[in-house]
C-alpha cells in the first residue's frame, strides 16, 4: 500500500517538474524578447536579437 501511494507521488512529482521546466522555457523566451526590445528600433532587429540572447542563454 505504501509503494503505491510513494510510486504516485513520484510520477506526480514528475510531472509537476516537466510542467515547471516547460513554463522556465517560455519564460527565458519572454524575457529574451524583453531585453531586445530594450535594444531594438524594429520588429526585425528585434527578433533577431531575441534569437541571439536565447541561443547564448541554451549555449550554457
Amino acid at each position: 500500500m505504501y509503494e503505491k501511494l510513494e510510486l504516485e507521488r513520484i510520477k506526480l512529482e514528475v510531472e509537476r517538474m516537466e510542467f515547471e521546466k516547460e513554463r522556465n522555457e517560455k519564460e527565458y523566451r519572454f524575457r529574451c524578447i524583453e531585453i531586445a526590445r530594450n535594444s531594438s528600433c524594429d520588429n526585425a532587429t528585434l527578433l533577431q536579437d531575441a534569437k541571439k540572447i536565447l541561443d547564448f542563454i541554451e549555449a550554457k
